[in-house]
């Protein structure tokens, strides 16, 4: 049933629009741990949109800062180079996935679901003191970009998997298959990739639907993507998205059991999600639909036992 021979996916991705050079810049530069704020500022001035979402973020309840941020010098040591560093990559990722589809209903779900998988990863992130929480915010954010690949180069195609993963018995990383021999998971990666992104980020997309290692703490970048594969599934509670309840209980029981981490902390999670959310996708101008009622899918009322509103 291949339609579409890997190839040609790969040939389609190099199409795409590369990153700003300001980004990549900035990118070099913040391998440098020593490298003065003064050209991390400069860097940043020269994209006007970035320089004003980074202080936008900067002055926002997600960082909890009491007094006014009003130059990207401060935004710096506010957020760290880390913190401006991934952030900056998001928020640019984010305007060249707008540019095609940003009202077309597909991609406001497309979006809504990223976002809530960003924000539940740097949650677990911060919980679970991993070494940067915004770089998983950003590999949350990324997790299905090779999905947004599929829906603008192959759209029939992409159609045709939608209606095979309906029929039910196959997870849609197993239905991508059907059609394009590699899933979104790897084609996101080879995106990233493309993109010149962090490793850590390259592999936290490209295995996110991948079989967890017993220990997953001990190397970071397996770390890093077993907690996108939780935030992943919360997102997808969030959303009401039961379509693959099946594999919740690899995704999210047996994963956040190898983390040590409580299923009463992760209903948690997703009861203080609505008003982070409205807030990111606000100061992202991401035009996204509300969460639905928050509903557990049927099996899992045990597993999270927490008492709803």
């Amino acid at each position: 049933m291949i339609t579409q021979p890997v190839s040609k996916i790969l040939a389609q991705v190099q199409t795409l629009p590369a990153l700003p050079q300001a980004i990549h810049r900035l990118m070099a530069l913040t391998e440098d741990p020593d490298v003065p704020i003064e050209e991390i500022s400069k860097v940043i001035a020269l994209d006007q949109t970035l320089t004003l979402k980074l202080l936008q973020m900067a002055n926002s309840p997600f960082y909890g800062v009491s007094r006014q941020v009003s130059s990207i010098s401060q935004a710096v040591l506010i957020m760290g180079l880390r913190g401006v560093r991934h952030l900056a990559l998001g928020i640019s990722v984010i305007g060249l996935g707008k540019r095609k589809a940003d009202s077309a209903e597909s991609m406001e779900r497309f979006w809504r679901h990223s976002l809530i998988t960003g924000l539940m990863a740097r949650e677990l992130a911060k919980l679970l003191h991993y070494y940067d929480y915004e770089i998983a915010f950003v590999a949350g954010l990324l997790h299905d970009i090779g999905k947004m690949v599929l829906m603008e180069k192959f759209p029939k195609e992409y159609q045709q998997v939608l209606k095979r993963c309906e029929k039910g018995n196959i997870t849609f990383a197993e239905a991508e298959k059907e059609y394009f021999e590699l899933d979104h998971a790897k084609i996101g990666a080879e995106l990233c990739r493309y993109w010149n992104l962090p490793e850590m980020i390259i592999h936290a997309v490209g295995e996110h639907h991948s079989e967890i290692s017993a220990d997953v703490t001990a190397n970071p970048k397996d770390f890093l993507a077993s907690i996108i594969k939780i935030a992943n599934a919360l997102a997808k509670i969030a959303c009401t998205d039961f379509s693959e309840v099946y594999t919740f209980k690899t995704d999210l029981v047996e994963t956040a059991q190898k983390l040590k981490i409580s299923f009463e902390t992760l209903g948690s999670l997703l009861l203080e999600l609505p008003s982070s959310l409205k807030e990111v996708s606000k100061l992202l101008d991401l035009k996204i639909p509300s969460p639905p009622p928050l509903t557990f899918p049927e099996g899992f009322e045990n597993f999270i036992s927490l008492k709803m509103p």
